[in-house]
């Protein structure tokens, strides 16, 4: 078993409050208590699992199912949009 999978099997069992980003790709982001941001990007489900968890612009890993444990904060479409990508990997660069 590779480290980045055990990583991952550790931030999914962590309880984690996300923030909406009013972004389709990476629709949520959480700060950690030590600094530096989480990101959620959805990718192409069915070809590929559905949500993968970053570290700054590090992917930490896959999966489909959303931990009982994870709290998505607020609504993610209203005034959702495909531009603020660059912005939200950009803040991501300066937290890693």
């Amino acid at each position: 078993m590779s480290a980045p999978s055990l990583r991952l099997k550790d931030f999914l069992r962590r309880s984690i409050s996300w923030t909406p980003t009013g972004d389709l790709v990476f629709p949520w982001k959480a700060e950690l208590a030590k600094g530096g941001t989480l990101a959620i990007r959805l990718n192409d489900f069915l070809d590929e699992q559905m949500y993968t968890l970053l570290a700054g612009r590090q992917e930490i890993g896959s999966f489909d199912d959303w931990p009982v444990h994870w709290k998505r904060g607020g609504d993610v479409l209203p005034g959702a949009t495909l531009r603020k990508a660059p912005e939200l990997l950009k803040r991501l660069d300066s937290s890693a």
